[in-house]
C-alpha cells in the first residue's frame, strides 16, 4: 500500500511516518512546524496590511505639516491610514479565515480522516462535504471517481495526507 502511495507522498508532501502519525489521528512535529510557518506568514502578511497604510500616511502627513511623530498620530487626517489599514485588514482576514482556523487545529492536534470516492472540479480536490485547494501537479495524481482517505485538520479543511481507500 505505501508503494503506490509514494507519488501522492511526494506530491501532497508528507511523508511514511507523517501517513502513520496521521492514521492515529495526530499530527507529526515535521507537520506541525511546516503548518505553523505557513501560520506566521499569513498572520505577517495582514499585519503588514495594516500597519503600511498607517505608517505611510503618518509619515506623510509628517512630512507635509512639519509637525513631530507623535502630533501626527493623534492628527485628523490620520483618519485615513486607519481606515484603509483596517479595511484591507478585514478583507484579507476574511479571505484567509481558514488559515486563522489553522492554529486553533494545531492547537488540538486532531486528525480526522474522511473517505471515500474524490471528484476534481478545477483546482479542488472534493471529498464528501470537504473541498481542498491542491495545485495542478498533485491533483493531476488523484483520478476521480477512486476511493481515498484523507487525513484532515477539521476546522481549517488542511490536507495533511491522502491514501487509496478500499
Amino acid at each position: 500500500m505505501m508503494m503506490e502511495a509514494l507519488p501522492l507522498a511526494s506530491a501532497f508532501r508528507f511523508t511514511g511516518e507523517d501517513l502513520q502519525a496521521n492514521r492515529q489521528g495526530k499530527v507529526t512535529a515535521a507537520q506541525r512546524r511546516r503548518l505553523w510557518r505557513r501560520l506566521f506568514v499569513v498572520f505577517f502578511g495582514g499585519l503588514l496590511l495594516l500597519l503600511v497604510p498607517i505608517l505611510l500616511a503618518w509619515s506623510l502627513i509628517t512630512f507635509a505639516t512639519s509637525q513631530s511623530f507623535s502630533e501626527a498620530f493623534w492628527d485628523g487626517r490620520m483618519f485615513s491610514g486607519y481606515l484603509v489599514g483596517l479595511l484591507l485588514w478585514s478583507i484579507y482576514l476574511g479571505a484567509n479565515y481558514r488559515t486563522w482556523l489553522l492554529g486553533l487545529d494545531l492547537l488540538r492536534g486532531k486528525v480526522i480522516s474522511v473517505a471515500g470516492p474524490v471528484r476534481v472540479w478545477g483546482r479542488y480536490l472534493i471529498l464528501e462535504d470537504y473541498q481542498f485547494v491542491i495545485d495542478e501537479t498533485a491533483l493531476s495524481l488523484v483520478k476521480t471517481g477512486l476511493r481515498y482517505r484523507v487525513f484532515t485538520l477539521p476546522s481549517s479543511c488542511t490536507l495533511l495526507s491522502i491514501e487509496f481507500s478500499e
